[in-house]
């Protein structure tokens, strides 16, 4: 897995390629170092006025780059879109050029461009429209698996000579925005919105670390995750066995990733309010979209983000605060080993208290066995840290739980000098993202 969170786009449509201005595109990456130019895209075939980078569009690691002024087939400026994707960091390839089939002299096709999952737009506000000169008009493509094929043009009904629709465009799920830059009597401008499902929006679905339930924290490949919205399924159902089922109760959770690949996600329990499943194995890093489909059709829909830690601890209550869910292990002079719990529930409390530990006689070692989610694919173990009350703790494993699936643990040394403390707090950092805190309690 890589470190890489971010991931950025700049065209330079006059830059010198060769002995000429047919301009690229800079591809810029980082994540906790600073941002780092790791690639230079450019058209092989491309000549000077190309205006190649004119416009950039950016989705995980899939690029879309316009040059308007491209000649197609001889037609000059006719223009084009250049698809590019990344198979790793720094290594980008052309996988396609979106060309309008029947493109004339210039319609400058490209001039800007959009982009989201395997949809992409591209506008173009040249001649040769049924509105007349300049009227405009925007191309829907579409991506299966490594081919992309028109799905359909986009051209207003009541667009105008000059109106220059198509000028500038966007994308998000199931809404495309396309501008017309000189719209309207007074010429100052328009944008349609055209959604691709007219019926009512879908509802949304928030997905959060199971363990810590923080907003906002993201989540990792392979975490467990639960998502919480109205109207989810009809029944309350829990998977049963291992592995996990990608259907209960008529329910499925379908993850889309940044690199257009959709998968099913693996499903832990489903219920009209909440469904805990799995981000599937393989889900690259970057935005997905996270979509709820049941008898009904499609029901919820949301956006989150992936990335390779998203640490979160599991609590004793199930609430990602409070007594930690752990187990002490203490190693004997002698080498036997037993483990003790650390919480336990006080029935007259009706909630979880800590079990204090006994770190015990001086030649005892004592290792905290904590269960998390979004941690296996740490970038080391040096940048797994942890401190108990304040004092820094070693880690000597961070990874997959056996015979579970996405539980993950973190084992620590118990420094000795925390004894008679009572209870204090378990901070973990992984990445340098910060885990939810959790307790325990030293005798």
């Amino acid at each position: 897995m890589s470190l890489l969170n971010f991931r950025l786009i700049t065209g330079a449509p006059s830059a010198n390629v060769g002995a000429s201005k047919q301009g690229a595109a800079y591809v810029f990456e980082g994540s906790l170092t600073p941002w780092k130019q790791r690639a230079k895209l450019i058209d092989r075939e491309g000549k000077g006025g190309d205006s190649f980078g004119k416009s950039v569009a950016l989705w995980g690691n899939t690029a879309l780059i316009g040059a308007p002024r491209k000649a197609i087939n001889g037609i000059l400026a006719q223009g084009a879109a250049f698809v590019f994707v990344a198979s790793r960091i720094g290594i980008w390839s052309q996988q396609a050029t979106l060309i309008q089939s029947d493109g004339k002299f210039d319609d400058e096709l490209g001039l800007s461009v959009a982009l989201s999952g395997n949809t992409a737009v591209v506008g173009k506000e040249g001649m040769g429209n049924p509105g007349g000169y300049r009227q405009g008009m925007a191309f829907v493509f579409r991506r299966n698996g490594a081919t992309w094929a028109p799905q359909q043009p986009i051209v207003s009904s009541d667009i105008k000579t000059s109106a220059h629709y198509g000028a500038s465009v966007a994308v998000s799920g199931e809404t495309i925005l396309v501008g017309a830059v000189f719209d309207g009597s007074g010429k100052q401008g328009a944008v349609s919105v055209l959604k691709t499902n007219c019926g009512a929006p879908l509802a949304p679905i928030a997905s959060v670390s199971a363990a810590s339930f923080a907003a906002g924290g993201g989540l990792a490949p392979e975490s467990i995750t639960a998502g919480f919205g109205a109207n989810l399924a009809t029944d309350t159902q829990t998977a049963s066995s291992l592995p996990l089922p990608t259907t209960l109760a008529g329910v499925s959770v379908k993850i889309m990733d940044s690199a257009a690949v959709e998968r099913l996600a693996p499903l832990f329990f489903v219920s009209p309010g909440q469904i805990n499943y799995q981000i599937p194995p393989g889900t690259a890093n970057g935005p997905v979209s996270v979509t709820v489909t049941n008898a009904a059709g499609p029901v919820a829909s949301s956006a989150a983000q992936i990335s390779s830690a998203a640490p979160g601890l599991f609590s004793a209550n199930s609430s990602g605060q409070g007594v930690a869910a752990a187990l002490a292990l203490r190693v004997k002079a002698d080498g036997s080993q037993s483990f003790e719990p650390v919480a336990q529930f006080d029935s007259t409390q009706n909630r979880f208290v800590p079990v204090p530990i006994d770190l015990g006689p001086g030649a005892d070692q004592i290792f905290l066995v904590f269960y998390g989610t979004g941690l296996r694919y740490r970038s080391s173990l040096s940048a797994v840290n942890c401190a108990i009350g304040g004092v820094s703790s070693e880690a000597l494993f961070t990874g997959a739980a056996p015979g579970f699936a996405g539980l993950d643990q973190v084992n620590v040394r118990l420094p000795r000098s925390l004894a008679g403390r009572g209870e204090i707090d378990v901070e973990l950092f992984v990445d340098g993202k910060a885990a939810n805190t959790v307790r325990v309690s030293v005798r």
